[in-house]
């Protein structure tokens, strides 16, 4: 045992250094370790971002097909009540949330010639939901931004008995 310690420390006795590996695959071992790890936390990280934007994403899409949905019923039950007579003018009002998960949007109402539909509009992002509506009067395409008080507004000409239907913003003073 002493003749093995004497050769371990040989190169002291002797003067020269000598080179010394044994501790290196510890630092090696240690750096790699370091490199894996981040690596891994990066990819989480970058997993987690990726989900929450999808999450995000759908959240958008949902309530803009809900609020679709309410307006859509609302311009068809209007429509409903305008067609009772011919000249009869109805008004319907309906509010608005302000955002969609944090986004402004806007809502049209749309003239196509495959079908008239409510447009939802996400502003800044490249979302649009579409929400057909089954009305026999004629559309008059219009807007109205979000987190404003909306009225459908439904137009009966008497002399033709041909209604017209918009949407606009409430007026300031509240209730027409």
């Amino acid at each position: 045992m002493i003749r093995a310690l004497g050769e371990l420390f040989s190169g002291f006795r002797s003067g020269a250094l000598v080179r010394d590996t044994r501790g290196s695959s510890t630092n090696i071992g240690y750096i790699i370790q370091v490199g894996i790890t981040t690596i891994v936390i990066l990819g989480i990280i970058s997993g987690m971002a990726t989900v929450v934007d999808t999450q995000q994403e759908k959240a958008v899409n949902h309530q803009a097909t809900v609020i679709g949905e309410q307006v859509a019923a609302s311009v068809m039950a209007a429509d409903r009540a305008g067609g009772v007579g011919a000249g009869t003018d109805i008004t319907l009002n309906r509010g608005l949330p302000g955002e969609v998960v944090g986004t402004p949007y806007t809502v049209r109402l749309v003239d196509d010639p495959a079908g008239a539909y409510v447009l939802v509009e996400i502003i800044g992002q490249n979302i649009e939901v579409k929400t057909p509506v089954n009305v026999e009067g004629d559309i008059v395409e219009s807007s109205v931004s979000g987190g404003s008080e909306m009225q459908i507004v439904v137009e009966g000409s008497p002399d033709s008995g041909d209604t017209e239907i918009h949407i606009q913003k409430q007026p300031a003073g509240g209730l027409s």
